[in-house]
């Protein structure tokens, strides 16, 4: 069962479905596993999505925010595991 803001006074609950074996679900996996060797990057991006949803934007604009700060995190992920950007 997802919440509502007024709910929990949190915000929504997201879930994320992903298919085996995809580019999406690699670079998720990928990211995932960075957040979790690295606490500080995990708590900085935890706080980076508290920050932005503070200011009351429209849901298509919060996400066009958090996926520039996710799209430097994955190539911070791609370079700690020893891969390139590109």
């Amino acid at each position: 069962m997802l919440s509502t803001f007024q709910e929990t006074k949190e915000g929504d609950v997201h879930i994320h479905l992903l298919i085996i074996n995809t580019n999406r679900n690699k670079e998720f996996t990928l990211i995932k596993e960075y957040l979790l060797k690295n606490e500080d990057k995990a708590q900085k991006y935890s706080n980076f999505k508290r920050e932005i949803s503070k200011d009351e934007i429209k849901r298509n604009e919060y996400k066009r925010i958090k996926s520039e700060y996710v799209s430097k995190l994955l190539e911070r992920a791609k370079i700690d595991k020893g891969g390139t950007t590109k």
